[in-house]
């Protein structure tokens, strides 16, 4: 099939979660929420993971919804009370019903051992896990990924207007931005009239009562926005704040090939050479297919096609520890998962092809 390598623009986000073991058994202390579930609607099940939840205590959970955003200590007297359904005897995870009665939204959760109740965490909450861009500038779009940014997954009447997006310098300056689309998995934004600076990113999904924060420290860079027209500013029209300082005008064609020969050689030598400036370099793939092996990527190269037309799926290689693994590809802009399964995997490379290709994909893979 022909095809050519677009420019590179993906979102790729790896998320692996190693599971706890002997710890929970030795806990002496009051029980610790490592996560939970997400959009958990109610009559529906859900799991709590962390420490001290063994089975020879009388566990108890609690939930509240959070009208206001605030967090309290513990529970307060109109607290629901979960029925617990499943206990691990290591004491790691918890499973519970959400109560069929009770109203969809967000909640403060609790877990309380013989020692006491837990320090709360939040169910159903926006969960941000990393932004597509570090830097921008006004008028650009870029996307923040995670979890929980659309309420109606978990039974809440969505709307444009409940999942926003604000940046907030830490101290008492949030800025609201514009957001232009989501599904459960990702938010594209625009920043416009914000003062340049270094600022957190956070995320409401219930109309800005309750913020959740990236928790990676990641901090999104607000820009002058550069003089000059769209084209003379983002030539290849990547749409991102870097290429106004990378060299567009530095241009490496690779050779047309028939997809017969491997050209990985030729072709990381052309990568190479674009590397070597400063400011970057552009490798451009006319229309034909390339036999390519691996492709090592200095900072500040971009490797363009002439078009879209016959791409084919894109693999990529992994490392990952010993172990089973579940995972998914999502597609941020449709929020469509696509999920598979690694059981008992020796550890050590593996491959995994994308589903379709994309300019806005994310895996996620956990153990």
């Amino acid at each position: 099939m022909k095809y050519c390598i677009l420019k590179l623009t993906c979102i790729w986000g790896l998320l692996i979660a190693f599971p706890q073991f002997s710890m929970a058994l030795d806990w002496k202390g009051i029980p610790k929420i490592l996560n939970m579930s997400d959009a958990v609607q109610p009559g529906k099940t859900f799991r709590i993971n962390g420490f001290g939840f063994v089975e020879s205590d009388k566990l108890e959970i609690a939930i509240d919804r959070n009208f206001d955003g605030s967090t309290m200590s513990e529970p307060s007297i109109r607290a629901i009370k979960p029925e617990i359904i499943q206990t691990d005897r290591n004491g790691n995870f918890i499973v519970a019903i959400l109560p069929i009665d009770a109203s969809p939204g967000v909640y403060s959760v609790w877990v309380k051992n013989n020692v006491g109740w837990s320090l709360p965490k939040k169910l159903n909450a926006a969960r941000a896990l990393f932004l597509s861009e570090r830097e921008t500038f006004e008028g650009l779009s870029m996307k923040v990924v995670g979890r929980n940014f659309d309420s109606k997954e978990f039974g809440v009447t969505s709307g444009i207007e409940l999942t926003k997006v604000r940046l907030t310098n830490g101290t008492n300056s949030n800025y609201n931005v514009r957001v232009d689309d989501f599904n459960p998995y990702c938010i594209t934004f625009t920043v416009t009239n914000i003062p340049k600076g270094e600022y957190l990113v956070e995320v409401s999904n219930d109309g800005g009562v309750n913020w959740g924060r990236l928790d990676n420290g990641q901090k999104l860079t607000i820009l002058n926005k550069p003089k000059g027209t769209a084209n003379e500013v983002d030539p290849l029209g990547m749409g991102v704040s870097w290429i106004s300082h990378f060299n567009c005008t530095n241009i490496y064609r690779v050779p047309v090939s028939d997809g017969s020969a491997d050209v990985t050689k030729s072709v990381q030598s052309l990568v190479n050479k674009a590397g070597t400036d400063k400011n970057g370099g552009i490798v451009y793939f006319p229309d034909r297919t390339y036999k390519i092996a691996r492709l090592d990527l200095p900072k500040n190269v971009v490797l363009k096609g002439e078009s879209s037309d016959n791409v084919n799926s894109s693999v990529i290689s992994l490392m990952i520890p010993e172990g089973s693994y579940s995972g998914a590809w999502i597609d941020t802009k449709t929020g469509v998962r696509s999920g598979f399964r690694l059981n008992d995997h020796a550890g050590g490379s593996i491959n995994l092809s994308v589903p379709e290709y994309t300019d806005d994909i994310v895996l996620l893979i956990k153990r």
